[in-house]
């Protein structure tokens, strides 16, 4: 007898249907610009074929790593300050003696 909690082995031509979904749904995303679709009103793009065609654990996967994509984009495009070149024994040595002067 199958055991219910173990779900069935998803085949290659169901797992390309999800990942079509997916990009397609992500798509109409991008192009209204809207970034979170649990929290912006998404209404513009359906999510029905995406949602019937993918496993839920995959749906949420996807939607976060959507998320985390964006905001490490975001961060990545503000810029980084250069930082000074590294500290040496030498640097260090000097920072305590003219503290302790």
């Amino acid at each position: 007898m199958p055991d219910p909690n173990k779900a069935a082995a998803i085949s290659r031509s169901d797992r390309q249907q999800c990942w079509d979904a997916r990009d397609a749904y992500f798509a109409c995303l991008d192009k209204k610009k809207i970034k979170n679709p649990q929290v912006e009103d998404s209404s513009a793009c359906s999510n029905i074929e995406f949602k019937s065609l993918c496993r839920q654990t995959w749906v949420e996967y996807f939607i976060a790593r959507r998320l985390k994509t964006i905001q490490t984009e975001e961060y990545m495009n503000r810029g980084f300050v250069e930082s000074k070149k590294p500290r040496t024994d030498e640097d260090l040595r000097r920072m305590v003696l003219k503290r302790s002067a």
